[in-house]
């Protein structure tokens, strides 16, 4: 926690997915997928091998977190 959003999140490059509270994509890494997800205090980052898990888990995580 602590990173700012806006500059990590500027990292992804290719096709963003937005989610509730931020936007996820592919690593770079074939099977790589990450979510960062902007909090009041910075970031949390939610990485899996598989897209659609990783952005369903990172929009359930937020709603939990009342960040969406």
């Amino acid at each position: 926690m602590g990173s700012d959003h806006a500059g990590i999140s500027a990292a992804v490059k290719t096709e963003k997915t937005p989610v509730s509270s931020g936007l996820c994509d592919g690593t770079g890494v074939e099977g790589s997928y990450t979510c960062y997800l902007k909090t009041a205090d910075g970031v949390i980052n939610v990485a899996g091998d598989d897209l659609k898990p990783v952005v369903d888990f990172s929009n359930e995580l937020a709603k939990t977190l009342g960040a969406s």
